[in-house]
């Protein structure tokens, strides 16, 4: 097999570009009536055409056969690829053709030196054509220089800019070319691409492994094309499952037993599949794409069924996989968070049920408030469970906080009170830093989903005992003097500010006279 297929199946014609059908009529209506623009802005995706385009647009643009085209577009095609401009051109040694780097030539003194080439006539064609590739990176003083020659350049001279960020190309530059976007190509199209290379260059494939590889390219043929020669390179053949393995990608049969250990809606049981499978050795953001994908593909299969409680249900393993997106690419452990998202769809808990189940209920409780009362803190066991689990789970500091607190709990709406000590407010970063590992528990030893409202109010009294945060009392004076006469430096009682003091710095107070 030849190497470098991205090279060796680089577009030579408008026909073997895939999946820019607008770019080309454009581009070819241009040709068929001759007319020109000063400056075109070819912008869109890596690997989706750009810098072919434009090397086949400057060849058809001086191709001998460009005057048989404007008479008769149907039977002539360019660029021809035989006359002497086209050979040149194809074979990188066209005088009149200069194709440049931008992102090594970025300066005002490389754009300086192409304004003044650009008054030279063309030797071998009639028009001198400069393609500046990945044009974003100029400097600003490089665009600022380029601004009147884009406007108006020599008649004989046509600049085409091709870039991949056209927002760093700056607005007067932008209003002085004609723009041209290129789209993603198209994953069917580029799947039909990939097996007709496959096909001439005898490469055994499945049409499924190239379905999979053009839409994981996200629609970049030489994205695509670079990964089939590696696959091909390593394994010798195109596979789903070769496909897959070569892109850390989660086979297909994997997520389907994932899905159905979460429909089971069994902690247990999801564990188990956890320790026994291979999903948690992916990298946890493929697993929760894929997984993502899959639910989003269940969901859309569902389109036309009548029965709203599956329907219901994968929205809300839906909504868990996006919340828990933000925290998945901000954490340090991808992977607990992963296990963490899996154990709540294992758990789901809707937050808005459908009108048509929760309209009657209201109906008939409209006049009804039910409202449960909190359950003291010795009496609830749960609680205690959780801290006898987190005693080996969690960093010894957030065991503290928690086994610290006092606790009220609402079962009517699965909420639980956390008052924590004053003084540990500044460990609340610990707290949040590990929820993605205290929070399973707390969910196994309440039997489902439980929600903490955490404070840091509690204060501690005399004894060492934790209290309730109450009002604030009138200050009292530092020193209180004792009703009867007291002789020089006799001991005082002390006040409550005091008091505190005394717990660091011991000793007595006495009154100064």
């Amino acid at each position: 097999m030849t190497v470098h297929l991205a090279r060796k199946w680089r577009s030579k014609n408008f026909n073997e570009l895939v999946g820019q059908e607008l770019s080309v009529r454009l581009l070819k209506n241009s040709l068929f009536k001759k007319s020109f623009f000063p400056a075109y802005l070819f912008s869109g995706l890596r690997g989706s055409g750009k810098t072919s385009m434009g090397r086949i647009f400057a060849a058809a643009v001086n191709c001998q056969q460009l005057e048989a085209f404007a008479k008769d577009p149907q039977s002539t095609v360019v660029p021809c690829g035989a006359c002497i401009s086209c050979k040149a051109l194809f074979a990188g040694q066209h005088p009149d053709f200069i194709e440049i780097d931008a992102a090594s030539h970025t300066g005002v003194d490389n754009m300086r030196l192409i304004i003044e080439s650009a008054s030279l006539l063309p030797t071998l064609a009639h028009k001198k054509i400069y393609l500046i590739d990945e044009a974003h990176m100029l400097s600003k003083a490089a665009f600022n220089a380029a601004l009147k020659i884009l406007e108006e350049p020599p008649v004989h001279v046509i600049f085409i800019l091709a870039t991949t960020d056209p927002e760093k190309i700056i607005e007067t530059i932008k209003s002085r070319c004609f723009q041209v976007f290129f789209d993603p190509i198209p994953t069917t199209q580029l799947a039909g691409h990939l097996q007709a290379i496959c096909d001439a260059e005898h490469i055994a494939y499945d049409q499924k492994g190239l379905l999979v590889l053009a839409e994981q390219s996200g629609g970049s043929a030489r994205d695509a094309l670079t990964t089939l020669e590696r696959i091909v390179l390593s394994e010798g053949a195109v596979t789903e499952r070769l496909v897959q393995g070569a892109l850390g990608l989660v086979q297909k049969e994997v997520i389907e037993e994932l899905f159905k250990a979460l429909q089971a809606q069994d902690n247990s049981q999801l564990l188990t599949f956890l320790q026994n499978s291979s999903v948690l050795s992916y990298s946890p953001q493929v697993v929760w794409r894929v997984l993502t994908d899959y639910i989003r593909a269940r969901l859309y299969e569902q389109k036309n069924s009548k029965d709203q409680k599956v329907y219901d249900a994968l929205l809300t393993l839906l909504r868990i996989s996006y919340e828990t997106e933000p925290l998945l690419y901000k954490t340090s452990t991808p992977r607990s968070v992963v296990e963490y998202m899996l154990l709540r769809m294992c758990n789901p808990t809707p937050q808005a049920e459908s009108v048509r189940t929760v309209a009657p209920v209201i109906k008939q409780e409209v006049n009804t408030i039910v409202k449960s009362e909190p359950v003291k803190p010795a009496a609830i066991a749960p609680w205690q469970k959780f801290i006898e689990r987190i005693k080996t789970e969690v960093e010894p500091l957030v065991l503290t906080l928690f086994s610290s607190a006092v606790v009220d709990y609402d079962a009517a709406t699965q909420r639980c009170k956390v008052n924590c000590l004053k003084e540990h407010e500044l460990f609340k970063e610990w707290l949040d830093r590990s929820v993605a590992v205290w929070k399973p528990l707390l969910h196994e030893a309440f039997s489902g989903p439980v929600e903490l409202d955490i404070n840091f109010m509690l204060a501690k009294d005399a004894s060492g005992q934790q209290r309730e945060k109450q009002a604030p009392k009138a200050s009292a004076p530092v020193f209180e003097k004792r009703a009867t006469a007291a002789p020089a430096q006799a001991a005082l009682k002390p006040s409550e500010n005091v008091s505190k003091a005394l717990k660091i710095f011991p000793g007595t107070i006495q009154e100064v006279k």
